[in-house]
């Protein structure tokens, strides 16, 4: 047998065969590690050419999908409040627009991706947008999401027909953790998440290379060309921002304000300043929150009221997905104190449904592998459905889903079993008005969770 041949079985059955046929001297990469056999033992080193980047937007490099040493800088656009934005590499801006604009879309079509934001005015005094809604276009996918908040509601639309997540797909799966939903979509790696005043949109380096534009910028970690208009040219961010406006061919809007700034001063003290300070220390080294504490002066001084939180809200997102885990909320004197279980709990809660715990609970993703801030069910219960808030001890006591398509009553709901969520989609039951009830010997009565005039 050749060298070659020597070589091919040394790589196929790795150190233990170099071992027993004590090769001195060969050199050969297994599993992304160079392996040397020397007087019959394997010594493993890594390449001392490793090279890892400086990402411009502050976040570290992480490892290309498929490859042993190639790094690059994750392209993370956010934005919060009222609203502010960080583009794919970095650069900070404040920007009032009252329409809908383009995030981030491919300049060169390749996987007919685009993320749409619509925003609105939430203080008309000062002039001050927030973001309403957000619209993820992907293939023939629209996916529509929305959050209202006092109660926390999270609205999904996809293509047309309102959902529940958990939602997956051959294309996307669609989580939520009542405060925060999630789109995921695994064959370009994108993930974008909406909690009605923060998002956060989430791409490729390896994929995604100059090839975006809109008001999340360019994903090529310079900072410098970020504020782009559609005909390239580089202009002030705020400028280019409302050149991405989506004129609608249905309505235009014509409204325009005036944003009123008042003068903030720099050693401001408020809870939520006392928050980032303090409880995100642990924080600081992985990521800087000059951003975030800027924009949360920017908002207490200007709109009075909690607007603030929702910075820190966003910069405790980007906290948690580099497993830093902040219980703010309680440090802020109450005012930025909502229901809530966890700071940091699961992406995907358990069911009932065993077999829905298996492909979501259970899966070894990146959509099922990371925490979030959200509202989960007590220790010792579990939750009923995606489709419900009921947390029970006792799964046994609740029907789960046997067939698609089955229908059943429970608890004054009309449920059926569907294939999309793996569970239950219960709705109340409709009742007619009931008719007058004035005749001798007859009330209202119940019968089938509607009320009826009968003996």
């Amino acid at each position: 047998m050749g060298q070659d041949g020597v070589l091919l079985r040394i790589v196929t059955k790795g150190a233990k065969y170099a071992r027993n046929h004590n090769l001195h001297g060969e050199t050969w990469t297994e599993n992304c590690l160079v392996r040397t056999c020397f007087n019959g033992t394997v010594t493993t080193t890594t390449p001392n050419n490793i090279s890892i980047p400086v990402c411009a937007n502050g976040m570290p490099a992480v490892q290309v999908p498929n490859t042993c040493y190639q790094y690059a800088c994750p392209c993370e656009c956010m934005g919060w409040g009222d609203p502010h934005y960080v583009t794919f590499d970095g650069k900070y801006y404040a920007f009032q627009g009252n329409c809908t604009y383009v995030l981030v879309q491919e300049i060169i079509k390749k996987y007919n991706f685009s993320v749409h934001i619509k925003n609105y005015y939430c203080d008309m005094t000062h002039g001050l947008a927030c973001p309403e809604s957000l619209t993820i276009y992907y293939k023939s996918h629209t996916i529509y999401l929305k959050q209202t908040r006092n109660p926390t509601v999270n609205t999904v639309i996809v293509n047309g027909k309102e959902k529940t997540p958990t939602i997956s797909t051959a294309d996307f799966t669609i989580t939520s953790t009542g405060i925060q939903v999630t789109v995921d979509i695994p064959k370009i790696n994108a993930q974008i998440t909406f909690a009605g005043m923060n998002f956060v949109v989430n791409l490729p380096y390896s994929l995604f290379y100059n090839n975006t534009e809109g008001q999340c910028g360019v994903c090529d970690n310079v900072t410098d060309n970020d504020c782009r208009l559609p005909n390239g040219q580089v202009q002030n961010c705020v400028n280019t921002a409302e050149a991405w406006k989506v004129i609608s061919t249905k309505t235009k809007s014509t409204t325009t304000t005036t944003t009123k700034y008042c003068p903030c001063d720099k050693k401001i003290h408020t809870p939520t300043g006392f928050a980032a300070a303090i409880v995100f220390k642990d924080c600081h080294e992985y990521y800087p929150p000059e951003n975030f504490y800027e924009a949360c002066k920017y908002d207490v001084c200007n709109m009075k009221n909690a607007t603030g939180c929702f910075s820190l809200e966003s910069y405790a997102t980007l906290c948690a997905k580099m497993s830093v885990c902040v219980d703010w909320r309680n440090s802020t004197n109450g005012l930025c104190v909502q229901k809530y279980t966890m700071a940091c709990g699961p992406k995907v809660e358990e069911t009932c449904n065993s077999k829905y715990n298996e492909k979501f609970v259970s899966c070894e993703s990146g959509v099922c592998q990371v925490v979030k801030e959200g509202c989960f069910c007590p220790n010792g219960t579990t939750l009923f459905n995606t489709d419900t808030d009921i947390c029970t001890p006792f799964c046994g006591k609740y029907k789960t889903c046997g067939r698609p398509g089955d229908k059943w009553q429970m608890n004054c709901q009309n449920c059926e079993c569907r294939t999309e969520s793996m569970g239950p989609v219960c709705e109340p039951v409709t009742c007619s008005t009931p008719e007058p009830c004035n005749r001798a010997g007859y009330e209202i009565t119940t019968v089938d969770c509607c009320a009826q005039c009968g003996k």
